[in-house]
């Protein structure tokens, strides 16, 4: 067993990935987390026989939705060129659609019954949260001195059809 972990640790991965600074661990950590709440039930068969094709194409946008921020850290500790310009453009993209979530919260008339009131506002208050955590993580993204030296601006290579998928993706699950 140690001999794996001495493998694991001594991989290049691992050491590109150690030296990304904190915020983008923390895009991993969502991802992963994204990701096992999403493929969870996928494997344990919550679906079974009974599926629908419209149930199986909204479950794999799901999957895609959720490992997008997994990929994307794979993407910065690789080191890819396009990774440091998807990311920031997922952390926009994030913040939009919790915002849109937020407003959605508030034009939805049902949530506006007295007994709904602390649901709705427990709700919006949430979504704002997640805002300016993906509005922090996208300032960091494009303001950090250490993923400057990791990813030079010169050599930072947007990719504009892959913003327009992650955005079709994104908005289409709800984020």
């Amino acid at each position: 067993m140690n001999h794996l972990v001495d493998r694991i640790a001594a991989s290049p991965f691992v050491r590109q990935a150690g030296a990304l600074p904190g915020p983008v661990w923390a895009l991993g950590a969502y991802g992963f987390d994204r990701a096992v709440r999403v493929l969870g039930p996928l494997f344990s068969g919550v679906f079974g026989s009974g599926a629908t094709w419209q149930s199986v194409s909204v479950s794999l946008l799901a999957v895609l939705a959720a490992l997008l921020p997994l990929g994307l850290f794979v993407a910065l500790a690789q080191r890819r060129s396009r990774a440091l310009p998807l990311a920031s453009a997922y952390a926009g993209l994030k913040a939009l659609t919790s915002l849109a979530a937020c407003g959605w919260r508030l034009f939805d008339f049902r949530a506006w019954h007295p007994f709904g009131l602390g649901n709705l506002s427990a709700a919006v208050l949430s979504n704002l949260l997640w805002v300016a955590a993906w509005l922090a993580l996208l300032l960091y993204f494009e303001r950090s001195e250490r993923l400057a030296r990791l990813f030079p601006r010169d050599a930072r290579l947007p990719t504009w059809w892959a913003v327009l998928l992650m955005a079709v993706v994104l908005f289409a699950t709800g984020g």
